[in-house]
């Protein structure tokens, strides 16, 4: 594991936590639920992503298959 996923996803959670904090102000409630909802979804596409290498990895290393 980088260092850099973990900044990466550090970050799209704070630009998350921003924006949805501005939409809440702005009585904009279900935007804001929206864009909560998309930045988890992007977070787990790229754990999702990480999960599919290790496996793949973990698949070569012991010649399954």
């Amino acid at each position: 594991m980088d260092i850099s996923v973990i900044l990466k996803i550090a970050g799209i959670a704070l630009v998350t936590t921003i924006i949805n904090q501005i939409l809440k102000r702005t009585d904009k409630e279900d935007l804001a639920s929206l864009v909560t909802l998309t930045g988890v979804i992007v977070i787990l596409g790229i754990i999702l992503s990480m999960l599919s290498d290790l496996f793949a990895t973990v698949k070569t290393m012991f010649d399954l298959y």
